[in-house]
């Protein structure tokens, strides 16, 4: 599989800052970078060559070099099927004062008191910044496993301890070293959300995947993601961010059977049954003006136009596409991709009076269009109706649900799931 991550040439370092794994983790601890300019290069002695480790519980001891692992070699048990998306690929750990060079002629290396990340270019550039440590001293372990991030160039990972339990995310942008902001309402690394959902993250073909477990009674039904970083892409016309941020793609939900090393992983539906509806994520809006960076590359920004408001999106190709958006007031775009029913999506909502309608920009073979809302009883978007009733839209699952929640006056309630079908039709269906 081919992934398109946006951002122009670019060297991203994904630095997992693993503290013992504890039940009730939901969101990811992100240790904060010094911003440092490229330096000289550093002069050291001559290292003996080893090679990288075969098991992720095997690390290579300090002071040597090691050639990058190849994307495809030493995989680990997963799951069949699912395009290969459950197929993991060992990190491959070496121990700090270890170098990884990678064939390009970058390399990277962890202080050999795992205090710091170095990157040092062909020309012999190099830039550095601080890694957090855990309290009981645990070691900064780097994968010689690189990651292949498209436009944004290539990562590296760092662990400490029991690999994987949370991620900082560093990248090399505009000759400075950025710290990116976890978003999306995805939780990454390996661990339990506080409502006892695991989830757990991989290597997989060169990019990082997470699964989340729908519920916590079955965690083999799952929401799956893959990750990438906000930037502009080739050809766009806009300039780099100051901030970056690390921001899942759903790729659907998928149920697995059998064991890792000989069961499989296919496409299932979205659960029915309201108990088992993907929690709620937590997002973001940017108002009329504001750019928001999506993981495909593509930019979207409310503008006002001649005739109202239109929702401008750029793709990696720089060419803007727009959709007028109805209404008036206050309008915001959500910053979550969201990927429906297999459709990308984009979700705007506008204030007026006891209501915020919502309108859900679609992609399509000949550009973005609005869904139409099929005719019920179910408003979408969120507000009050004159009986008193509430309702209140929810992006759910990673972006890969959308439903309503409906209380009414007297007590009581329920829930629909948004359903979109190949003609652009959103229909309310009711849940359980």
């Amino acid at each position: 599989m081919t992934t398109t991550f946006s951002g122009r040439s670019g060297r991203l370092v994904l630095a997992s800052l693993a503290l013992a794994a504890v039940a009730g983790l939901s969101t990811t601890a992100v240790a904060v970078a010094r911003d440092d300019a490229p330096s000289s290069p550093a002069t050291s002695a001559a290292a003996t060559t080893t090679s990288p480790s075969t098991s992720p519980a095997t690390s290579t001891a300090g002071g040597a070099e090691v050639s990058e692992t190849p994307v495809g070699q030493q995989p680990v048990p997963g799951y069949t099927g699912a395009g290969g998306r459950f197929l993991e690929l060992d990190p491959a750990w070496v121990q700090p004062g270890t170098t990884v060079r990678t064939g390009d002629g970058w390399s990277a290396v962890v202080s050999p008191d795992s205090s710091r990340f170095r990157l040092t270019a062909p020309d012999g550039r190099q830039w550095s910044t601080r890694l957090g440590l855990t309290a009981d001293g645990s070691p900064n372990l780097l994968s010689a496993t690189r990651l292949m991030l498209g436009q944004a160039g290539e990562g590296y990972v760092v662990s400490t301890g029991e690999p994987g339990q949370e991620l900082t995310v560093i990248t090399l942008r505009s000759d400075r070293i950025r710290t990116a902001l976890v978003t999306g309402g995805v939780p990454i690394g390996n661990g339990t959300t506080e409502d006892g959902r695991a989830y757990r993250t991989w290597f997989s073909g060169g990019v990082l995947r997470t699964a989340v477990a729908l519920t916590a009674e079955d965690p083999r039904q799952v929401a799956l993601h893959y990750w990438g970083v906000s930037g502009p892409g080739e050809g766009s016309d806009h300039a780099d961010p100051e901030t970056v941020d690390l921001m899942p793609a759903p790729e659907g939900t998928y149920c697995l059977t059998g064991e890792p090393g000989s069961g499989t992983a296919a496409r299932c539906e979205v659960p029915r049954d309201e108990s088992q509806l993907p929690t709620p994520d937590v997002t973001t809006g940017q108002g009329v003006g504001r750019s928001v960076a999506f993981p495909s590359g593509t930019y979207g920004r409310l503008q006002r136009g001649e005739r109202g408001l239109d929702l401008v999106l750029t793709g990696p190709d720089g060419a803007p596409q727009r959709v007028a958006i109805p209404g008036a007031g206050y309008a915001e775009l959500i910053t979550s991709e969201l990927r429906i029913d297999g459709r990308t999506a984009y979700l705007v909502q506008r204030e007026g009076g006891d209501s915020t309608a919502a309108f859900l920009a679609v992609v399509g073979d000949d550009g973005p269009f609005l869904a139409r809302v099929a005719a019920g009883d179910t408003y979408f978007g969120s507000g009050f109706s004159p009986d008193g009733r509430s309702e209140r839209l929810v992006v759910a699952g990673g972006g890969t649900a959308l439903y309503s929640q409906i209380e009414l006056p007297g007590g009581g309630g329920d829930v629909r799931l948004w359903r979109l079908d190949d003609a652009g039709t959103l229909t309310a269906v009711a849940v359980g």
